[in-house]
């Protein structure tokens, strides 16, 4: 399972444009004390590198409140993923929410439309904070 502020890549997968990729995923969620949500991201492989910003050698993952006004991250985007502007109009990406109540699942389906021939990863990340727990329990998501 995936710990909270995290991001998992998975295998590439040779797309071509004019062709679409479905999804069909169930995400289960431990330990659910409030509202949250993960991001599904689809991205070039050759972007997979983009993803977060590096500030005095130190990745950062996903935007919070000490990044405000910069890399993108303001209100709208807290909990998200860093992706630089440059790689949105490349990158497919959706919220996956869930609702505060116990072990939760979600289920997510999607087609994704491909405009260009390339290699693509597709990415689940674990960004916002309310996934955190208090109670020294770790609150995992995991998905099939």
């Amino acid at each position: 399972g995936m710990k909270t502020f995290s991001y998992q890549t998975f295998d590439k997968y040779e797309l071509n444009a004019g062709k679409y990729i479905n999804f069909s995923l169930t995400f289960e969620r431990t330990h659910a004390s409030r509202d949250a949500f993960i991001e599904f991201i689809l991205t070039p492989y050759t972007n997979i590198n983009d993803i977060g910003v590096r500030i005095n050698g130190n990745l950062h993952l996903c935007c919070n409140i000490d990044l405000f006004g910069q890399y993108g991250c303001d209100e709208e985007h807290i909990g998200e993923l860093i992706i630089p502007k440059d790689s949105h109009e490349k990158t497919f990406r959706s919220k996956i929410n869930f609702e505060a109540a116990g072990i939760n699942s979600s289920d997510f389906e999607y087609s994704i439309p491909i405009s260009v021939d390339g290699s693509y990863v597709f990415v689940v990340a674990t960004c916002d904070s309310n996934l955190q727990t208090y109670d020294y329990t770790e609150d995992i998501i995991t998905f099939y």
